[in-house]
């Protein structure tokens, strides 16, 4: 499995618009695709902004490629998302996933 992570800085006030784009666009695209496993949006407040991390899991990076194309390592960003951003990754990270608990599935 594995795991792709990226950052972004959102301007004040377009947290929420952030997330309902991720919500009601992003997530639902790649639910529609093979080997998209599951997603996470994470934030933390700064001075400047918002900053949100997203991680997103799946099969393997062919899975990811359906997603992001040939340039696998670049920021997938949409120009009205761009918008609502202070700054924001260029690029994403992969990691693999050796291992991964959860407590709900022991409860």
């Amino acid at each position: 499995m594995m795991l792709r992570q990226w950052k972004g800085l959102v301007k004040d006030g377009f947290e929420q618009s952030y997330i309902d784009h991720l919500k009601n666009e992003t997530f639902p695209s790649l639910m529609k695709l093979d080997g998209f496993l599951k997603a996470q949006i994470s934030y933390n407040q700064k001075e400047k902004g918002c900053q949100f991390c997203i991680s997103t899991q799946w099969e393997s990076l062919d899975s990811i490629r359906a997603f992001a194309g040939i340039k696998l390592n670049e920021a997938v960003v949409p120009d009205k998302v761009q918008l609502l951003m202070i700054e924001y990754d260029k690029y994403v990270s992969h990691f693999n996933i050796e291992y991964e608990i959860d407590r709900r599935n022991f409860e």
